[in-house]
């Protein structure tokens, strides 16, 4: 990022840490003791990917796309902070650069 003071910044909401979640569409056991839970569900994941593997049908699971959301700063990446100037005491700056919030980002901020 350059320190040219008259380049503003807005808010960026970024996706971050995609992951994929695969769960049985039904309860594996009703034995609530983790031990037994736990190697009841890798022997089942075993077995999807054998059957993904092998067959061209899609698996009777419930399969989720999870990700969490982080409001960045759209110059330099930094978490989404503002300050006010110590100056002037009317200026919005990022908390993480210093750069000026531009007026749209400081309206939608709310």
């Amino acid at each position: 990022m350059t320190e040219n003071n008259s380049q503003h910044v807005h808010r960026v909401r970024q996706s971050i840490h995609p992951f994929i979640t695969v769960e049985p569409g039904v309860r594996l056991s009703f034995d609530y003791e983790p031990k037994r839970e736990l190697k009841l569900m890798v022997a089942w994941a075993k077995e999807l990917q054998a059957f993904l593997r092998g067959h061209t049908e899609y698996p009777r699971a419930i399969v989720t796309v999870n990700h969490d959301l982080h409001d960045m700063c759209s110059g330099c990446g930094g978490p989404w902070e503002v300050m006010v100037d110590g100056d002037d005491r009317t200026t919005i700056l990022c908390a993480s650069c210093g750069q000026p919030v531009s007026e749209t980002a400081e309206a939608r901020a709310d």
